[in-house]
């Protein structure tokens, strides 16, 4: 379990009274539909939760009612909605992963919930950069935290959505700035660059929320693969194809990062040397164009400094 600062754990000392107010809020919340006071204590008990870890057990049951009938009967036809839908999702994974070590008190909820996930990602009415496939996906890489080596009974329904997450596509758009004239889609971010001599001021739009989802879905693969162990084997061969195509993926560290991890996650799940051994060379010949250009890049850097 991840350590706080003794400073934090004070925070134990008034759980009792904060939980009480809590839940009177929340209830008060669900009562008359105030969206603005359930988003500040979605936020505000995924936090807690996060600190008092497995102390979350004596609290459990008073919240996860409400949250489920939040999750399962909020409409998400408005921004707004949508916001407190995936938070509800964030909120639903902090607090069954603070109580982890405790797998009989969530158990019978976590299936429930799972099927009201993989239902609503495989709705037609859900984009594929909706935010609440990051959610869901970060609610996958959570539960498999808790369940370990169980999860691996969920991955054939869940899996390709998290492989499908990694693959999608981001909007890059790079405009000179005297040319644009239409404001960004709200999915869109723009940033200045200035290019000098090499062409001027341009436009930079990313479609910030797809290449957010990239990012989670890359962590959770890693981190899926990494707690399921040897119950991942029937998923290497198409985790190796989707991964090696992101080693050396520009535009996000991160992903590379979980990516080059995931190698490790892979060969572990292997059930002999011979698997582990073919493993090895598939990526071989990757990682070391990888860290060719790595060195390429540094020396030029270092060159382009020392003028």
């Amino acid at each position: 379990m991840t350590e706080f600062p003794e400073e934090s754990k004070v925070i134990l000392l008034y759980s009792d009274d904060l939980m009480t107010c809590l839940m009177n809020l929340f209830s008060k919340s669900l009562a008359e539909n105030c969206y603005p006071l359930q988003e500040e204590i979605l936020n505000v008990l995924s936090m807690v939760s996060l600190v008092i870890g497995d102390n979350f057990s004596n609290y459990y049951n008073v919240f996860m009612p409400g949250l489920k009938q939040l999750l399962m009967n909020l409409p998400a036809t408005t921004p707004k909605q949508i916001t407190i839908r995936t938070l509800t999702i964030e909120c639903i994974g902090f607090l069954v992963s603070s109580i982890k070590n405790n797998t009989s008190l969530f158990l019978e909820d976590l299936n429930i919930i799972m099927k009201f996930l993989i239902d609503l990602q495989l709705s037609t009415q859900m984009a594929q950069d909706d935010p609440h496939h990051q959610a869901i996906i970060s609610v996958y890489a959570q539960f498999s935290s808790c369940l370990k080596e169980q999860f691996a009974a969920f991955l054939p329904t869940v899996y390709g959505n998290v492989l499908k997450a990694l693959d999608i596509h981001v909007d890059f758009d790079l405009q000179d700035e005297t040319k644009v004239e239409a404001k960004p889609d709200k999915k869109m971010v723009q940033a200045v660059l200035d290019m000098k001599l090499l062409g001027g001021k341009k436009i930079l739009s990313v479609n910030t929320d797809a290449l957010e989802i990239k990012i989670n879905a890359a962590n959770a693969i890693y981190n899926i693969s990494k707690n399921v162990k040897k119950a991942f084997l029937p998923f290497v061969e198409e985790t190796k194809q989707v991964i090696s195509k992101y080693l050396d993926y520009k535009f996000s560290k991160e992903i590379r990062k979980c990516c080059l991890k995931t190698i490790y996650n892979l060969m572990m799940a292997c059930e002999n040397e011979g698997q582990m051994i073919e493993l090895f060379n598939y990526f071989l010949p990757l990682l070391l164009k990888e860290t060719q250009h790595i060195l390429k890049t540094d020396n030029c850097m270092f060159i382009f400094f020392s003028l």
